[in-house]
């Protein structure tokens, strides 16, 4: 026999408290006495009453669900910062969802567009698949319905979208730069071939890197593949098998380093030793796990970025409930902090 619903009317009389109290307790007002609200949290959890959240969205206007769209929740950095985002997110009372997309923009652009962006109060996209054209559809929709999209990682206009992002180009042209007063000059780099800002902007500064320092680009040292360890670990095959093959390599992410280190390992090379190799991509997770093996990298800050993003879009909401006016857009980028290890032979000294 199916369990009779508990109702808020039955709460509020057995935490002896008014049903507008147990309203104000399920919609998580602030202004609240704090014991009054752990009695009626309590007596809601002992009559395993479960709250109407369609009926409470309805009601507010608002259903409090913020959405963030990663492309792969295994990837270290993703799942540093969706921890970060989701704890800042639910101490302000929202409701955190994370979809992963995989880097398939089509399934990007109906979750945007579909229902989910409907039902969400805010959105957080920290992909970087969809085309400009897209993108600029996608804007016009979200400020239509008055809900706040933030990017992170995408190189977008401040005038259009509220944007933070990572010195992508700045930093691998730093990393050239590193190689060459090392004494290197057959430099190459092993990158994505998914996304639109953050592909373009390492490939940009790998460009730029080259140019300034009066080296050749040379397309035979410019490997590309999904970022995955399988593309370090065969781009890595294929570069070394080359007549004339690079003494320095640039991993343009976690996994793509690690598929290098494991290439450079079954041929018996290590890296500061028989060829110089440096990282992009480090998180707090692969701190250990780089540092044992001494390797350089750039290392990303992924908790900082999810607080400020997190941080940004409540303030967006909180500016929307009372009724001011829509706050200009800001860009915010990160600097890219390299971190010294032992993976760079020196060829000059």
């Amino acid at each position: 026999m199916r369990q009779k619903k508990v109702t808020i009317k039955e709460i509020a009389k057995t935490a002896n408290v008014s049903v507008a109290t147990v309203s104000r307790v399920i919609n998580n007002y602030k202004w609240i006495n704090p014991e009054i609200k752990e009695r009626v949290l309590t007596v809601m959890r002992e009559l395993h009453y479960v709250p109407n959240y369609n009926a409470v969205a309805m009601a507010k206007g608002r259903s409090d669900v913020i959405v963030i769209v990663v492309p792969n929740i295994v990837n270290p950095f993703f799942t540093a910062f969706v921890s970060t985002a989701m704890h800042t997110l639910q101490s302000a009372g929202y409701i955190p969802l994370v979809y992963e997309t995989d880097n398939h923009a089509e399934e990007e652009e109906d979750l945007l567009m579909g229902n989910i962006g409907q039902m969400a109060d805010g959105l957080i996209s920290v992909t970087d698949c969809l085309s400009d054209d897209a993108i600029r559809d996608i804007l016009v929709y979200y400020e239509e319905q008055r809900k706040p999209l933030l990017f992170v990682d995408r190189n977008i206009p401040a005038s259009a979208a509220d944007t933070l992002a990572h010195d992508n180009v700045g930093a691998v042209s730093d990393v050239v730069d590193y190689f060459v007063a090392a004494g290197h000059k057959k430099i190459a780099i092993i990158v994505g071939n998914q996304g639109e800002s953050v592909r373009l902007d390492k490939l940009e500064g790998y460009r730029q890197g080259l140019e300034k320092n009066g080296i050749a680009f040379r397309q035979e040292y410019l490997r590309q593949g999904k970022w995955e360890f399988e593309t370090g670990q065969q781009e890595a095959a294929a570069l070394l098998d080359l007549e004339d093959p690079p003494t320095a390599i640039l991993a343009a992410n976690n996994y793509i380093c690690e598929g290098v280190l494991e290439e450079l390992e079954q041929r018996g090379l290590k890296p500061g030793e028989d060829i110089s190799l440096i990282g992009t991509e480090e998180c707090r997770r692969d701190i250990r796990y780089f540092e044992k093996l001494g390797i350089t990298n750039l290392r990303l800050t992924s908790e900082a970025l999810a607080e400020q993003a997190s941080q940004q879009i409540i303030r967006r909401l909180e500016a929307l409930a009372a009724g001011q006016e829509e706050l200009s857009h800001s860009k915010t980028v990160f600097k890219i902090k390299l971190i010294e290890r032992n993976s760079v032979v020196n060829l000059i000294s």
